[in-house]
C-alpha cells in the first residue's frame, strides 16, 4: 500500500471513529459521558482534518454499512449494551462503561503513560516467561530424544516391521531432534 493509501485509510478510520462517537454521545443519557464522547468526536474530526491536509484534499466520507448498523444498534440498545462491539471497533472512551470509577485500595490508577503496568514489571520484563518456556522446550525435546534412543537400543538386534535396524531408528531419532532444533523448538 502506498503512503497516500495508508493516509487515506487512517483518515477513514478517524472519520468512522468520529461518526461512532457522535452516535454514542447522542444515545448516552448521562450528560458527563455524553460530553466525553462529544470531545472524542471533536478529537477524531481534528485528527481527520490533519490527515486531510496531508492528502492535499478532503475526500468525501460516507459511513460504511457496518458503521451505520452499529450506530443503529447504539440508538436502539444504548451504549452500555453495545460496549463489546464498540471495543471491537476501537471506539475510544468505552472504558467509562466498565463500572470502575475509582482505583481499588492499594492499586492507584496510572497518571502517565509510563506508569501503565509499572507495578507489574518484575525480573527483566518477560525474561522469566521466556526462561520457563525455553526450559520446557528443552526438556520436552531431550526427553523425546532419550526415549527414542532407549527404544532403538532395546530392540538393537531386531528389525522393525519396515525392515529398519536399530541403527537406522537411532539415526531417525537424531534426525527428528536436529530438525526440531533447526525449526526452533529447542
Amino acid at each position: 500500500m502506498t503512503a497516500v493509501g495508508k493516509t487515506l485509510e487512517r483518515w477513514r478510520s478517524e472519520k468512522t471513529a468520529a461518526f461512532l462517537s457522535s452516535a454514542v454521545a447522542a444515545a448516552e443519557p448521562d450528560p458527563a459521558k455524553a460530553a466525553l464522547f462529544k470531545d472524542m468526536e471533536a478529537a477524531a474530526e481534528e485528527q481527520a482534518g490533519i490527515l486531510a491536509q496531508d492528502l492535499g484534499r478532503t475526500p468525501d466520507f460516507a459511513p460504511s454499512l457496518r458503521s451505520r448498523l452499529i450506530a443503529g444498534c447504539i440508538a436502539a440498545f444504548g451504549p452500555r449494551a453495545m460496549r463489546p462491539i464498540l471495543s471491537a471497533t476501537k471506539v475510544r472512551g468505552v472504558s467509562v462503561y466498565s463500572g470502575k470509577t475509582e482505583a481499588p485500595a492499594g492499586h492507584p490508577w496510572p497518571k502517565t503513560v509510563e506508569d501503565v503496568g509499572g507495578r507489574h514489571r518484575t525480573f527483566g520484563g518477560g525474561m522469566l516467561r521466556a526462561g520457563v518456556f525455553g526450559v520446557n522446550d528443552g526438556l520436552v525435546s531431550n526427553t523425546c530424544l532419550v526415549m527414542g534412543v532407549a527404544g532403538a537400543r532395546a530392540q538393537r538386534h531386531r528389525a522393525d516391521r519396515r525392515g529398519r535396524t536399530a541403527r537406522r531408528r537411532l539415526h531417525g531419532g537424531w534426525r527428528v531432534h536436529l530438525d526440531a532444533v533447526a525449526a526452533g523448538d529447542v
